[in-house]
């Protein structure tokens, strides 16, 4: 007797574990796919970040400017002024009749004070600066001196001398100086002229004929030079202290006695200042 068996799938116990040691071990490769996938993503996530960060970072840095270099002053333009200041000066008196025993000289301690107007030049880019300057200036100055006093024997007179007003034409040079060129030294030369008031007296009696005073005012032309220091101090006002000297030629001068005969002396003057000069700078740039 045969019996038909139907045919049956076993799985046997040993296919059963090692079937799902083999399932177990394909669902354990595809874990570690994904754990890969997944921390080489989170990797590039973080390094992502760090990249913004830095980026960000390097926005907020803070640039620092190179400094703005100053602008050079300029000198060029045109400008007035007032001055005031100490002046003495010389007056040498000719005496017809002889070396005098005081000398003949008179000597003018004062003060001085006036206005100038100019105009300077400064090219770009250049220390260097010319100009013209013009001033008048007023005295309070006097001085007086034994005169024409050939001999202690002789009748001597009383020189008097009293400087009135100035006036010079002069060229200017000058060197600007300093990280701005606010500071110009600078030298100045041309002409000048003087207006002495000149008083004679006779300081013993008279005679009949004989004048025993005189006033008089005489204007003596000569030459000037100076010297001096000016510092900018906003861009339309300067200071300036500068030195003078004005040697003057000499003239003619009334004389005490009989115009007849009597000789004509003449009279020779010097003049010295320092002075200090604000000025107004009309187109002085920065």
């Amino acid at each position: 007797m045969h019996h038909k068996s139907k045919s049956k799938s076993e799985l046997r116990p040993e296919s059963w574990i090692g079937a799902a040691m083999a399932g177990f071990s394909h669902t354990d490769a595809f874990l570690g796919d994904a754990m890969r996938k997944s921390l080489f993503a989170g990797v590039s996530l973080v390094a992502l970040g760090l990249a913004l960060e830095v980026s960000a970072a390097d926005l907020n840095v803070e640039v620092v400017k190179a400094p703005v270099p100053a602008l050079v002053w300029n000198w060029a333009g045109l400008y007035i002024g007032a001055h005031v200041g100490g002046a003495w000066g010389t007056a040498d008196f000719s005496d017809p009749f002889g070396t005098s025993v005081f000398g003949d000289k008179v000597r003018t301690p004062g003060f001085v004070g006036g206005g100038q107007v100019g105009y300077n030049w400064q090219s770009l880019g250049s220390s260097w600066v010319f100009g013209v300057e013009a001033d008048i200036s007023g005295f309070d100055s006097d001085g007086t001196n034994t005169c024409f006093a050939a001999s202690a024997l002789t009748i001597n007179a009383t020189c008097r001398v009293r400087p009135q007003l100035a006036g010079t034409f002069t060229g200017r040079i000058g060197y600007a100086v300093g990280a701005s060129g606010h500071t110009l030294i600078y030298g100045k030369g041309g002409v000048a002229w003087v207006n002495d008031q000149i008083e004679l007296a006779l300081n013993a009696g008279g005679a009949p004929g004989f004048s025993t005073s005189n006033s008089q005012t005489v204007t003596l032309w000569g030459g000037t030079f100076g010297v001096g220091v000016e510092q900018a101090l906003t861009s339309a006002w300067s200071l300036k202290v500068e030195y003078d000297y004005v040697g003057l030629g000499s003239k003619n001068v009334a004389n005490l006695g009989a115009v007849s005969f009597s000789p004509t002396p003449r009279s020779t003057s010097w003049e010295a200042s320092l002075r200090a000069l604000p000025a107004f700078r009309r187109n002085s740039k920065k």
